[in-house]
């Protein structure tokens, strides 16, 4: 893939050296439109290489260069943030993905490395979420069921996650997805990434 990007940024040079004088005394804002596209097609070449499968199409270089540049643009809508201490009936934690389910049908996940014991996830919409971790191969879950804060005994046996309410610029703490001895199927299957 980075043959095709090296190939792009080449034809793209060599059409700009083989253009008539005139065109190659364009104004600064052609220039900066050129280093746009090429940043643009960078970045959705990053993507397509970190992800199996590319969240965004991949478009041409003829559409890229027509596309505008991205801004940032601040969100009106409130958010607030969960954080809580990880666990796995292991040696160690092993790398996770947290998933706060919405009460809407959305979901929105953060992904831990290898020894991570705690999670802050941040800028989630106000809202009811209920919050499961999972290895990394969807084989294993673990939830913030009513098990944690009854301290997940054999006298424990409720399993049902808790809805967690998020308010606006507030850290829900001691969100602990650590009920790793629920039986199988109490937690939803591991989202797609």
């Amino acid at each position: 893939m980075q043959k095709k990007i090296v190939g792009l940024f080449l034809l793209v040079a060599m059409l700009l050296a083989c253009a008539p004088l005139a065109a190659t005394t364009a104004e600064p804002a052609d220039l900066d439109e050129v280093v746009q596209a090429t940043f643009v097609a960078l970045t959705v070449q990053a993507e397509v290489d970190t992800n199996s499968q590319p969240s965004v199409p991949l478009a041409t270089a003829t559409q890229l260069a027509a596309q505008p540049a991205l801004e940032a643009t601040a969100t009106s809508e409130p958010t607030g943030s969960l954080a809580g201490k990880l666990s796995y009936p292991g040696e160690h934690i092993p790398p996770l993905m947290i998933v706060a389910y919405g009460n809407d049908g959305y979901y929105n996940y953060i992904l831990t490395l290898d020894g991570e014991s705690s999670y802050q996830m941040d800028n989630l919409p106000v809202g009811t979420y209920q919050v499961v971790a999972y290895t990394m191969d969807g084989g294993f879950s673990g939830g913030y069921s009513q098990a944690v804060p009854c301290g997940l005994s054999v006298d424990c046996p409720d399993h049902s996650l808790i809805n967690v309410t998020v308010t606006a610029d507030n850290v829900k703490q001691d969100i602990n997805p650590q009920d790793w001895y629920a039986p199988e199927g109490s937690f939803p299957p591991i989202p797609p990434q």
